[in-house]
């Protein structure tokens, strides 16, 4: 079973913008690798804390990833990039949505071409 880290860019989303950001990752994480699938709780309703204090819970949830996926907007949002860093420096796969990159085993990138999944277009 893949356990699936959600990373998605938060800042100005209502609650209920980002809920269905993460279901349609999550439809694509589950086409991806089959219901087999564990997704891991990254999003933390009625936390009280600073972005930092979300960060740091986050990344701690992330350590027990296999493969992150990354939401369109990931690499201009500060926390999404320093998970991505994180994914990076210690081994995690990572799936990047917006622009179709799959890393998986961290030793090759496949890129997806055309069509539309879980309303993210790939070109």
């Amino acid at each position: 079973m893949k356990k699936v880290f959600i990373s998605q860019p938060m800042r100005g989303k209502t609650d209920r913008q980002i809920k269905a950001e993460r279901k349609a990752i999550i439809k694509i994480a589950k086409e991806k690798f089959g219901e087999d699938v564990e997704i891991l709780d990254s999003y933390f309703e009625g936390f009280n804390g600073n972005a930092l204090a979300f960060l740091a819970k986050a990344i701690e949830v992330l350590s027990s990833a296999d493969v992150a996926v990354f939401g369109k907007g990931w690499e201009n949002a500060r926390g999404c990039a320093i998970e991505h860093q994180c994914c990076v420096s210690y081994g995690i796969d990572t799936i990047d949505i917006a622009s179709g990159t799959f890393e998986l085993d961290n030793k090759c990138s496949v890129t997806a071409t055309g069509g539309s999944i879980g309303g993210f277009t790939l070109n």
